[in-house]
């Protein structure tokens, strides 16, 4: 016979990673990490997860480590959820009515900028692997 875990207990999530899309009238904060021998791509903040935190900890965390933007875990919405074979990865997403005070530079060396929503169609530069993502498309352009 199966036992259940009770509803309040922490659910228990194998390995993941998570980006979080934050739009505001002002723009949309990214990073551009610096890596050796590695393409400067922009991308949304993000990374993996810490201890047992869940996923919407996960991602407030990096974006307050990459961006210094303050968001409560409870306000984020979940676009997409992958398996990625060995982790899952989380697309969350959040708009606010101003943009919050942001650092130049991620706790790892991240250069942060804020970018328009129709300056980032523009741009060749954007990661890959998130521009093939459609649910982020889909949260910043409606």
């Amino acid at each position: 016979m199966q036992t259940l875990a009770p509803l309040s207990a922490k659910p228990n999530y194998r390995d993941f990673a998570v980006i979080v899309i934050l739009v505001t009238p002002q723009g949309i904060p990214m990073v551009r990490e610096r890596k050796p021998n590695r393409t400067p791509f922009l991308k949304y903040p993000g990374g993996k997860r810490d201890g047992d935190e869940t996923p919407e900890q996960c991602a407030a965390r990096e974006m307050e480590e990459e961006t210094g933007a303050l968001i409560d875990p409870e306000k984020l919405i979940l676009l997409a959820r992958q398996d990625r074979g060995t982790h899952d990865f989380f697309v969350f997403g959040a708009k606010l009515p101003e943009l919050p005070v942001l650092k130049h530079t991620g706790d790892e060396g991240e250069e942060v900028g804020v970018y328009s929503r129709e300056g980032l169609k523009m741009r060749k530069d954007v990661f890959p692997k998130h521009l093939e993502i459609g649910a982020i498309a889909r949260f910043i352009y409606g």
